[in-house]
């Protein structure tokens, strides 16, 4: 496994992380099927209190037939502060997570 290029930047405080998942708008989530990616970005609503993500989508259509044959996949959540002037930086913050 790859270890993070920036480790002053990682994020370990698990309520830094869980700020994240409730600030973000959206998630986007990999998934696979055949060995074919397939990416979508979701609406999300997330669970604090059981630290679980519910998204928003119909219980039909490609998402779901793919995660029926592969229900691993892979998320990320993005908090986009923008552009920080004068400095060449964008500031943003990541979550990213595996899950079924």
């Amino acid at each position: 496994m790859h270890s993070l290029r920036r480790r002053d930047k990682e994020l370990k405080n698990e309520d830094e992380l869980k700020a994240i998942l409730s600030e973000t708008k959206y998630v986007t989530v990999a998934m696979s099927l055949d060995d074919w990616p397939y990416l979508v970005t979701l609406s999300h609503g997330y669970d604090a209190e059981r630290n679980c993500i519910y998204f928003h989508c119909a219980r039909e259509g490609k998402k779901v037939d793919v995660l029926r044959t592969n229900p691993r996949v892979w998320g990320q959540a993005m908090v986009d502060n923008s552009y920080q002037q004068g400095f060449c930086d964008h500031l943003y913050k990541t979550l990213q997570f595996r899950a079924r």
